[in-house]
């Protein structure tokens, strides 16, 4: 493994997660599968590609697969909260882990300017685990700097769960 590679994999994730003007409930972790190496280490020339029936051998796009962790807190209503995401990527999931039960509750996933990355989640019954049901592939690449935001509405009960993102950094 390359020295990049050990330094850009060390410094991949330095998000920032606010709500207004609360401090950041963030809980950042990084998971990095150092057995898939993001394609900006090899020349184009030595990609695979993957050759459909018809048309154009289609090229492999290799990515880092990282995760990040938020805190959501038991909030009444509608409340919003911003990820600064601080590379370029794609969102492939976003998992809701529950910590206290609240029925008729759910998480959103939207671009700054509110247009829906995912369906709502459901993130209603206690030490539940959702993974999300649909993600737009019109508008789940993001650049370094992007906001995304999660829209947590309660219903019932209590809002306080954790919301995974599962992104791959692209080049």
């Amino acid at each position: 493994m390359t020295a990049r590679l050990r330094s850009d994999m060390t410094n991949i994730l330095t998000g920032v997660v606010t709500a207004g003007s609360t401090p950041p409930i963030v809980e950042t972790q990084t998971n990095l599968f150092l057995d898939l190496i993001d394609s900006s280490y090899f020349s184009t020339d030595t990609l695979p590609s993957f050759s459909p029936a018809v048309g154009t051998p289609l090229p492999i796009v290799f990515g880092v697969p990282v995760f990040a962790d938020v805190n959501i807190p038991d909030a009444a209503g509608t409340n919003t909260y911003q990820v600064i995401m601080p590379f370029k990527g794609t969102l492939i999931g976003i998992d809701v882990n529950k910590s206290v039960a609240g029925a008729g509750n759910t998480i959103q996933i939207t671009q700054a300017g509110g247009t829906a990355i995912t369906d709502a989640i459901v993130a209603a019954v206690d030490k539940a685990v959702t993974h999300v049901g649909t993600i737009d592939p019109a508008v789940r690449d993001f650049a370094a700097g992007d906001i995304l935001k999660i829209v947590a509405v309660r219903a019932a009960g209590s809002m306080l769960c954790k919301v995974r993102f599962w992104v791959i950094k692209t080049p």
